[in-house]
């Protein structure tokens, strides 16, 4: 039983896409026999929906291609945000084509520049990561019991005890 009807998905189709009078509408569609995952392309963010964007990549099928949310970075959200209000291209990065279906699946990580946060600047950032003490390695629980014990012996000819 299909979920939604063919008007239905006609019409959430062509919210999905950019105007005839948006500048990327004029570039020409994109096959998707070219397209590998991995290929780096422009697009136009369109809408936000349930579980991710929707990204208009000029394909040859008129689908949008589809950003999951966990091909989002979190602290990009209000990035994605401007870009469907403004409209503008954004680069993607394809991480599945399916070519049956004429639909792709696409990454923003490592393609939107993230926002600084406030008060934090890149000399700052570096001084704080040279701060950072090096990870120290796991102790099993058998060395715990030793350094414990060892404690403890230093602690009773201390006479601490």
């Amino acid at each position: 039983m299909e979920r939604y009807s063919a008007r239905a998905r006609q019409s959430s189709r062509a919210d999905a896409l950019v105007p005839a009078s948006h500048p990327s509408a004029s570039l020409p569609r994109r096959r998707l026999a070219t397209l590998r995952p991995g290929a780096v392309v422009e697009g136009v963010v369109t809408r936000l929906v349930r579980g991710g964007a929707l990204v208009d990549v000029q394909l040859e099928s008129n689908e949008p291609a589809f950003a999951p949310l966990t091909e989002i970075p979190a602290k990009a959200m209000p990035v994605i945000r401007e870009l469907v209000a403004s409209g503008a291209m954004q680069q993607v990065r394809v991480v599945q084509v399916d070519r049956m279906q004429g639909t792709a699946i696409v990454s923003f990580h490592g393609m939107v520049t993230l926002p600084e946060e406030p008060g934090t600047s890149p000399a700052k950032a570096e001084v704080a990561r040279e701060a950072v003490e090096p990870v120290k390695p796991k102790l099993t629980a058998s060395e715990r019991a030793k350094i414990q014990q060892q404690d403890l012996l230093k602690r009773l000819r201390s006479g601490d005890l």
